[in-house]
């Protein structure tokens, strides 16, 4: 008998000790899987915690950009202020008086009266960009190019020329179909001459072509028009040469197109190169190695 109730005994210690190992208690779900029904509390704390942390470095992290930004939009806000003024007062000195009175009509510089070369007197009424309107007494404004201002680079009208200012220009052309009436200070564009024949002449029908330049080719012509950086040569063809001022001889160190070349000058020069496919023909004042030497 004492036997039967120490193995008694030792049966129920043995079901008590495999329900105390098995873990907590957990319940079948309606797919035949077991989950557990608790999470530990100390779980959800850190997970409260380490999120409270990402939220924070966030924050700080967004507050250091935020000032670097506050800066440069406070910087590029001056910028844009100092910009906008710049351009309004651009705008008005170019825009000048707008109550400059017009000049009164006169039958003789009626835009079917005007020739090509025909010198008056002109009050400047509004600059562009790209050039200025000039009252000349006529029955439309004419239009001065900033090209026609004066030889040599002009960067704006502006630099040159002031809204109600006196100026004497010169006739360009005129186009009575679109009522159009262009000017110039340098005067009627130079009449093109070219060398042939030992002679000087006009360029007319017997003017040549392109093509039939060649290489070292020694060349006359007439300066036609200066800009900052060279000279457009009338040498009898189709297009004008080029001549930079880099291929003068006689150029010093810091002198440029204007100090070297005027309008009508007459220049002897050699074909540099011929380009037949943009048109375009530069020339230099070196005398090319391939020609022989001046004895002189």
């Amino acid at each position: 008998r004492k036997m039967a109730l120490r193995a008694a005994f030792a049966l129920v210690l043995v079901h008590q000790a495999r329900a105390f190992y098995a873990g907590p208690a957990v319940t079948p779900t309606s797919s035949g899987l077991a989950k557990r029904s608790v999470i530990p509390m100390a779980n959800k704390k850190y997970e409260e915690e380490a999120e409270a942390n990402r939220e924070a470095a966030r924050e700080r992290r967004l507050a250091r950009v935020s000032s670097k930004d506050e800066k440069r939009r406070m910087l590029i806000g001056a910028n844009q202020e100092m910009l906008k003024k710049s351009r309004q007062e651009e705008k008005t000195r170019m825009r000048g008086d707008r109550a400059v009175p017009k000049l009164e009509k006169v039958p003789e510089l009626e835009l079917d009266n005007l020739e090509v070369g025909t010198w008056m007197t002109g009050r400047v009424r509004r600059l562009v960009g790209y050039g200025a309107w000039v009252d000349v007494g006529s029955d439309v404004d004419g239009f001065l190019h900033v090209n026609a201002i004066k030889d040599g680079f002009v960067h704006h009208p502006a630099d040159e020329l002031t809204p109600g200012q006196s100026i004497e220009v010169c006739v360009k052309n005129v186009d009575l179909d679109e009522m159009k009436l262009g000017l110039s200070c340098l005067g009627a564009p130079v009449k093109p001459h070219y060398w042939a024949h030992g002679a000087w002449a006009d360029f007319g029908e017997d003017g040549r072509d392109l093509d039939e330049f060649e290489d070292d080719e020694m060349v006359w012509g007439v300066v036609a028009r200066v800009t900052h950086f060279g000279a457009f040569v009338d040498v009898g063809c189709e297009c004008k040469a080029f001549l930079h001022a880099s291929d003068v001889p006689a150029r010093q160190l810091g002198q440029w197109a204007p100090d070297l070349f005027t309008r009508g000058q007459r220049v002897r020069a050699y074909v540099k190169e011929v380009d037949l496919n943009l048109g375009r023909l530069k020339i230099t004042g070196f005398r090319p190695k391939s020609l022989p030497k001046v004895p002189f």
